[in-house]
């Protein structure tokens, strides 16, 4: 027997086939009742309702909306306390290099106010007009990241103690000129304070 189907199928197969039609037609009709029931409308399709919203559900949208609103203060409380805490670490920074530098002015000065004159006394006085410019541009600093207003007054009178050549040198440890320089040294010293963290 010859099959011209592209699919060579045994003979006991076929034969098994061709003697159970029933069998056959039985499973097609299965396959089609299944399928009708599949796309069969059910009663409440048409009148479907939506449920409300039960109490647990409420409950879970209500912490979940919390949930996001804490979530946002804190973040937003985090960034201004960093934002603020940058503000200070660089005031005690402005504050750490004014100090440093009047300490430096007051030692230099004194040194040179207590010494012989020499040739580079004039080298000396300009180094101290620099260094005193510098020192006005930290307290401007400090002034503008939140501290205290700029003293021009103490700084005026820090530079006059310093640079005003108007006494004869060598001068004594314990005279009026070098107790003044120590005094406005200090005054500025205890003006400028470091601000605490948060």
């Amino acid at each position: 027997m010859e099959n011209n189907n592209k699919y060579h199928v045994p003979e006991a197969q076929q034969k098994a086939l061709e003697s159970s039609p029933d069998q056959n037609a039985l499973t097609a009709q299965k396959k089609q009742e299944l399928k009708a029931i599949a796309v069969q409308p059910t009663a409440n399709d048409d009148n479907v309702e939506e449920q409300p919203l039960s109490t647990a559900q409420y409950i879970t949208w209500g912490m979940l909306c919390l949930g996001w609103c804490i979530a946002l203060f804190l973040y937003k409380r985090n960034k201004s306390n960093t934002r603020s805490q940058r503000v200070i670490d660089r005031h005690n920074t402005y504050v750490k290099e004014f100090k440093d530098l009047l300490f430096d002015i007051e030692s230099a000065a004194i040194d040179y106010w207590t010494s012989a004159e020499d040739e580079n006394d004039q080298v000396k006085v300009l180094g101290f007009q620099r260094k005193i410019k510098e020192l006005t541009t930290k307290s401007k600093e400090i002034s503008d990241s939140g501290g205290i207003a700029y003293p021009s007054e103490k700084l005026k009178k820090l530079r006059k103690y310093v640079t005003l050549d108007n006494d004869q040198r060598p001068l004594k440890a314990n005279s009026s000129r070098i107790d003044e320089l120590r005094d406005i040294v200090s005054e500025l010293s205890q003006l400028y304070e470091r601000k605490s963290d948060i």
